[in-house]
Order: structure tokens, then sequence, then C-alpha cells
């Protein structure tokens, strides 16, 4: 038998770039890593991490020659071996020579990620042919058993034998590969009650015998790649894949199974956001169900809305960096992330102060294993180029792996006087000093400069002004963003299950503004007449957020379980001062390019102080994942929440208000396998969500709540290939804060909104080459109560009712040429309502979008990319506000070129 082992190289110019590129923002640690940079996507992405036979792992041992603390995995004593030299045993040999046992708990799963865990709880590597083990499921192991025992009772109808190839190695492969070695050789796959294993060494030698003397012949055995299962299975998804299997434990704080999970979790992958060239985090998300989008004004960074229910970006709290409130003025390049998870419905189980709607979690790129360069170079229409970079280096004799990740964007100025530079940069390092322990810092920092997009007027119709694509923006707008941030994390694992993490999280953001735009109520008339306002905003942010947490798997009769208590804590603040709102003149359809200068009072420092506001929140947290029957998953979280708001405000006579709230948010949800890969779920949760804001007497507005119900189904089908999700859900929200109707730049409370419907979900494989994922959303939206007259019984703002975003690939290498795919994505979006008591008759129309890809990969190490985007150059409002300004158009027709080079 062969086995695939990474080769010495003599090319050490490519680690070294790897490194150097790596450290360059970061430390100099002086080293390059000898090992070569595979010329392939970073391992990353796959279920593990492959580590080189032979070489010393993190404590200078070799595999190959086990130290004192090794000595079960050892070969037989000569006295006790079989007559056939070189036979190894699986059975774990004691001092005593008798054999050692495990506690294994590995429920029913996916047989690579079991597998996973079994070696993780036996201390053993397994070598086999991906083929032989993709889309094969496992029934399980558990209880105090031998490791050859447990391993034949995890084997059992899965068509597999095992064979022990090294010390610490063992081998998989089909049974049906097994033809001339006789069926009593066949252990495991059906658990025949045969003493031995089956045996054979590498370089074809003749294979050793088991007890009953018959022998075997020659056996050439497909390539395998040996995967190394000692540490913890990162969360990751599978290379090539829309379809993630499991939710980080950034959120959950302990790695759990979707499928079984009694909660709707979106994921978008790596290779989705890459295929798509989502440049932004709205566009990321345009494939999860029940997102949408908002108007994204120059400070409302990344801003959406989640079942209904709009962010504001002035709550810390809905989107988060590794399960940590990230409160900021920021514009996300997905390029910095591994994936995105959409948490939907309340948070208890998850997080602090959310929206009943959920949140979004961004998982940053972090250190890994093996050295890579990922460079991408590209160039669009409308003035659009990209340039990004992912160097990742790992030092063969420390313990220490960096990584660096950079963005630049210039954005395509499709509208005139818009559009915005931006560089991103996220420098990461970690150090494992043992393999129970690591602690990882990353560090993000963005600089923004350009002028942004604001929007403009439409018509009285709601609709775009005949002949009219353009932004109605001024010359002199400018826009900057400067933001920074470091993430510290460090996990301690123990013995018995117990894991200890502390995490933190400091970011700061100094952004300004000043615009002159069209701003015309009601809507742009047939005159085709506007005016032109000007105002500007300087805003500063400071947020602290920090969790401690440990976390215990244990066995549940005879089924793994976790629990996890812990507490965490943010502290928020956002000052901002701005320029009057100014009349500058107006303009006229007809010529539409706004060149109206700015006076000094909007052009000099903002002087008028709008708000001093400030939130700190405290959470105990018990949660747990248990397992009481086999199939059946209860999800259990009980939090206390602790608000303190103060608030300074100059329009209210300087002011300061302050408001103490605290609440114990339950939740509770269920799921049951009816058959296998078919779950139903039912839960049931409430939150507490922060309004921060101030109404026009200074006074603060006390927190919303709300309560959510929600039941569904999560089916995968052909060999778990893909993954289809069903959910029937309602919220109810009490004292939703809404624009003041009196004075849009404060806001009034006492709304109550109620939120149903139906979402469904498609990711992964349909066939083997072709990824499919489709998201589908009917969505009620209504306003239950009001202090303003005339509002209950109204469609909630910038709701759609319908929405459906399809999304895939195929590839083609077998029936054209290799590395070749193609790909489309289509879009469409219902028409929308203005704000209830201020735009309350205005609806904006629904649209549809259609995208092409194609992506040709002749060599692992090269890949080419064309995307048109909107091919059928549709016209539509992507983000509306209201028919007076601030309405984003979509982009039209464009095209996207991009060079990707893997070292």
């Amino acid at each position: 038998m062969r086995i695939r082992r990474k080769q010495a190289s003599t090319r050490i110019w490519q680690p070294g770039l790897a490194w150097i590129m790596a450290t360059t923002a970061m430390v100099h640690f002086g080293l390059c890593a000898p090992e070569t940079a595979v010329a392939k996507e970073p391992n990353n992405e796959e279920e593990f991490n492959r580590k080189r036979l032979g070489m010393p792992d993190r404590k200078d041992r070799d595999p190959h020659t086990p130290g004192r603390e090794d000595w079960w995995r050892q070969s037989d004593p000569p006295s006790k071996r079989s007559r056939a030299t070189g036979q190894q045993n699986l059975v774990a040999q004691s001092p005593a020579d008798t054999p050692k046992e495990f506690d294994f708990d590995i429920p029913p799963q996916p047989l690579t990620s079991a597998l996973h865990r079994f070696g993780e709880q036996a201390d053993l590597q397994f070598a086999y042919a991906t083929e032989d083990v993709e889309h094969v499921r496992t029934a399980g192991v558990s209880g105090r058993r031998t490791a050859e025992d447990a391993l034949r009772l995890l084997l059992v109808d899965t068509g597999l034998v095992y064979r022990i190839t090294e010390a610490n190695i063992v081998t998989l492969e089909r049974q049906s590969n097994q033809s001339g070695l006789g069926t009593g050789l066949a252990v495991g796959a059906a658990a025949a009650g045969t003493a031995g294993a089956v045996y054979a060494q590498a370089d074809g030698d003749i294979s050793d015998s088991p007890t009953s003397g018959t022998q075997s012949k020659p056996v050439k055995l497909p390539e395998v790649v040996v995967k190394d299962v000692v540490e913890r299975a990162p969360v990751v998804d599978s290379p090539d894949s829309y379809k993630a299997d499991v939710s980080s434990e950034a959120v959950l704080r302990f790695p759990a199974p979707i499928q079984e999970l009694p909660q709707s979790v979106g994921v978008v992958t790596k290779d989705s956001i890459r295929e798509r060239r989502a440049v932004t985090q709205q566009q990321a998300l345009e494939g999860i169900a029940g997102v949408g989008k908002t108007s994204q004004s120059a400070l409302a960074a990344d801003d959406y809305f989640i079942r209904g229910f709009a962010t504001d970006q002035r709550t810390p709290g809905f989107t988060r960096d590794n399960g940590l409130s990230a409160f900021n003025s920021y514009f996300s390049d997905p390029t910095l992330y591994e994936r995105i998870e959409v948490i939907k419905g309340p948070a208890s189980f998850t997080s602090g102060l959310v929206g009943a709607g959920g949140f979004v979690n961004r998982l940053l790129k972090a250190p890994q294993k093996e050295n890579f360069v990922i460079a991408e170079a590209g160039a669009g229409s409308a003035g659009h180029y990209r340039t990004t970079l992912d160097a990742n280096g790992v030092l063969p004799t420390l313990p220490i792996a960096g990584r660096f990740v950079f963005a630049q964007n210039q954005d395509p100025e499709f509208f005139r006087n818009s559009g915005n530079q931006r560089f991103s940069f996220l420098p990461s390092v970690r150090f494992s000093p043992s393999d129970d322990f690591d602690i990882t810092i990353i560090g993000n920092v963005q600089r923004l400069r350009g002028k942004g997009y604001i929007g403009t007027s439409t018509n009285t119709e709601g609709g775009i002004p005949a002949s009219l694509f353009d932004s109605l923006l001024a010359s002199d707008n400018t826009f900057s963003n400067d933001y920074q941030s470091a993430h510290i994390e460090a996990e301690k694992r123990f013995a018995q299950g117990f894991r200890l993490k502390a995490k933190g999280q400091y970011s700061h953001s100094d952004s300004n503004y000043r615009y002159g735009a069209s701003y015309q109520p009601g809507g742009i008339g047939a005159s085709g007449n506007f005016d032109v306002y000007g105002f500007g905003r300087d805003l500063k942010r400071d947020s602290l957020a920090g969790e401690i947490s440990l976390t215990k798997d244990f066995s549940l009769l005879g089924n793994l379980s976790s629990v996890a208590f812990g507490m965490d804590y943010s502290n928020a603040r956002q000052r901002s001062l701005s320029t009057d709102f100014l009349f500058l003149g107006t303009g006229n359809l007809s010529n539409p390019n706004n060149n109206i200068p700015f006076p000094p009072a909007l052009s000099g420092p903002a002087t008028n102080v709008d708000q001093d506001l400030t939130i700190q929140q405290t959470g105990l947290f018990a949660q747990g994942l248990l397992r009481p029957l086999a199939g059946t998953t209860v999800m259990l979280a009980l939090r206390g929440n602790w608000i303190n708001q103060q608030g300074e405000a100059n329009f209210a006579n300087n002011s300061e208000v302050g408001m103490n709230q605290s609440k114990l948010t339950p939740q509770l949800g269920i799921s049951q396998r009816v058959i296998e890969g078919l779950n139903v779920y039912a839960s049931y949760g409430e939150s507490i969500q922060a309004n921060f804001a101030i109404t026009s007497n200074g006074s603060l507005l006390a927190p919303m709540t709300g309560k959510s119900f929600e039941i569904g189904s999560k089916w995968e089908p052909l060999a778990q290939r893909i993954r289809v999700t069903a959910a029937l859900f309602r919220t109810n929200l009490d004292n939703v804060s809404t624009p003041d109707p009196n004075n849009l730049l404060f806001s009034i409370g006492g709304q109550g909104q109620r939120n149903q419907g139906f979402e469904f979900e498609a990711q992964g494989a349909l066939i083997p080459r072709l990824q499919v994922n489709l998201a589908y959303t009917f969505l009620e939206a209504e306003i239950t109560k009001s202090p303003t007259p005339g509002v209950v019984g109204t469609r909630a703002y910038n709701v759609p009712k319908h929405t459906v975003s399809a999304f895939g690939s195929y590839d083609l290498s077998e029936l054209l040429t290799k590395g070749l795919k193609l790909g489309a994505v289509v879009y469409y979006r219902s028409e929308v309502s203005g704000t209830p008591g201020v735009n309350q008759d205005e609806t904006f129309a629904g649209y549809s979008r259609a995208d092409v890809f194609a992506i040709y990969a002749p060599l692992k190490w090269l890949s080419l990319q064309l995307n048109v985007n909107n091919v059928f150059n549709t016209h539509y409002i992507e983000a509306p506000v209201s028919y007076a300004a601030f309405n984003q158009f979509g982009a039209p027709r464009h095209v996207i070129g991009m060079l990707r080079l893997t070292f």
C-alpha cells in the first residue's frame, strides 16, 4: 500500500515568500518554513488538516517512534507477535499487557467527522481514499471499550474494513476492494466477530496473516491521504461547496451539526463568496433566506434586515466578529472571512443584545497549519479594480503560525460623483505551545476614502425618473472612514471534555461625510425640478466586548452532549457632531450634473453636538445541547441581561439621561430525526434589544422585547450532498423605535410589530458537479400597535412579501475541458413600503436581476474568472428610503475579470 506523503522540497522560496508576506504587517519571526507550499487551495477548507509523516509534532514527538507516553500505540512485544513478522495490533497494550480501554462518545454523524472524534479520543490517525468515505454515515459508538472493539462498531454497515499500516495509523478501504483476501479477513464492516484485523504493508509487500494462518496476495491500494486527528476539528467548509455542515464555536460555544440544531442557521461559504465575486457583506448575504437589503447611507455600514426586522447601525450586536459584538462604522470585505453565518431568531442560545430577527456573525480568517499564498488581481467596467492577498506561514520548529490578508477595492463609479477606494488589512498570529492550549491574535485595519453613495430622489410614483441613471450628487462630496480593531482568543482544553475559552475585542472607528444631494418632498415631478441640500456629520465609535465560557462534553445515556456556562460584557459609545441642514440651490433632470459649490458652513468642521450615547450590557448564560436519545437533540438556554444606557444631547439643553434595564431571556428547542437524513424541529425564544436612540425631548427609549416561535424541517437527501430547510416562524416585537413624524431626526417608541412567514433554503450538490444555493422567503410584517394614528394594520417598512435567490455553478471538466465551471444568479424582490406614519403611502416596485459567470482553472495554481452582472441591464431601486431622497439605485450591467494565483 502506498501512502501519499508531502515531500520535502528543495525549493524554499515558496514558503519563504508565504512567510514574508504573512508577517509584513505583524511580527518578524526571522525564519522561513522549509515545507513546500502546496499549489492548491489551502487545506483549511477541508475537514481536517494534513500533517507530514515522519516530522516531529509540536511536542517534538516523531509519529514513527512513539515516546514513553505513547506506549499503547507500539506494536506487540516480540513474545506476543503472530507468526508473520511486522504485524501490528490496534488493541492498545498497557504495561500489564492488558488491553487499554477508552471512553467513546460518538453520536450518529458523517463518517469523516466521526473518524476525527475517534482519533481524538483514541489518539490515532486514519488514512483513506476520499471517495471511499465521502457521503458515508456511521451509527456511532459509545461506552468504555478497547480501540479495536470501538472501531468495529463504528464501521458497522459502512462497507469499510481497516488495516494497521503504521504504529498509530489505521488505513480504511472498501470491503469490495478486498477480493483476493478472503471473507474471513474483513473486520469491522459487518462486525462478524473475527478476532484479528486486516493488515497490509507499504510498497507492495505481502500482507501479514491473521491468526487463522491464511495468507493474502499483495494488494495495491488506491492513493490515500493521511488525516491528522489528534487535534479538535476546525469548523471549515468542504472545498467547492455551498453547503456547511457545522456551525462554528464562535456562535454556539461548541461545534454542532446544523442538521441537528432546532434553529435556522444560514451559512455563506468561502466558495460562494468567491464565485459570486461578492465585495460587500450585503452581496454575500443575498443567498440567505430571510435576509434583505436596507439603504446604505454613508455611516450605515453593512446594515440589513433579518425576517423583516431592520438592523440599526446605532445599536451594537447586530453584526459580530468571531461571536463578539462589532459596533463600528466599517465596510466589511468578504475576503477577510472564512465564512459568514446568519443566526435567525432569538439569541439567548448564542449571544447577547441582538434583534428578534437574528444577527450576522463573521468568522475572521486566522492562521492555518500549512504555507500558502493566494493572490488575486482584477478589473471591471466603470473604473473598478481589485487586488487581494492571503498569505500563511508556519514555523517548523516553533509552535507559531502567522497569516496576512489584504484587500484593495476601487468601487466602480456607476453614478456620477460616487464611489470609494478602501484598503483592508487582517494580520493574525497563533501561538500553540501545547496540544491543549493556544492563543490567537487578529488585527483588523481599514482605510476608506471617496464620495460614498447617499442616494437620490425618485419620481412621484417611487420609480427612477425617465432617462435618469445618475446620483444627482454634488461634485464636492467627500466621505472617509478609518477603522481599527484587535481581537484575541485563548483556549485551554482539559481532561474529561472540559474547555475554557476567553476572548476579547476592541474596535474604534472615525468617519465623516459632507454631502450635497437632491431632496424633493413627494418626489421629482413632471417639471424635473429638485432642491439640493447640504449636510454633514463626524462620528466616532468605540466598543469593547469580551466573553469567558466553560464548556463540557459528556455522555448522556450513551450520547454525546454539551453544556456551557459563562458571562459576556460589552461597552459601546457613539459621539457625533453635525453641520446644519443647508439649502444650496436647485437643479433639473435636464441637467443632472450637480456642481453647486459647498459654503464654508458645510465644508468646514462640524460643530453641532448631536449626541453622546453609551450602552453597557452584561450577560450571564447557561446553555446546553443535549441528546437524551439517539436522534433527539434538545437545546436549552437561560440568559440574564443587564443593560445600562447613558445619553447626552445638545439639542435637549445638554441634558444627561440614563436608564437601567434587566431581563431573563429563555430559549428552548427540540430536533428529532424521523428517518436517516430527515429532522423536524420546534423552538421558542425571547429577546431583548436596546433602543440606541433619543427622543425629541432628550429621553431614552426602553429596550425592545420579542417572543419568537418556529417549526421546521431539515432534510439531507442524495447521500447528504445537499440540505433542504423549510421553516415557519412568527415573531412579536414590542416598543419598536420609529422616526418621529414631527421631526425625522429623532425617534419615538411604543410601536408593536408582528412578522411571520415561511423560509425555504437548499444548499449543496444536486449532482456531484452541480452546486446550487436556492432561497425563498414569504414574509408578512404588520404593525400591530402604534402611537401614530393610521399606522396600525399597515405593512412594515422595506419588507418584501416575496424574495427569491437562485445561484448555481456546474463543473464542465468531464464534458468540455478540465477546470471549466459555469454559473448563474437570479434574484427577485417584490415591492416594499415606506416608513409607516411618515411615508406610509409610498411604495417601491419590485425588481429582478440576473448574473452569469465563468471560471477556468487549467492548472492547480491558476484560475481565471469572468463575471457579468445584471445581464439584462435592469434599472431598479435596490435600497429605498423615501420618495424625497436617499434611494440607492442598483448597479447597471457591468463586467468583472479576475486572475487568481495559488502558491
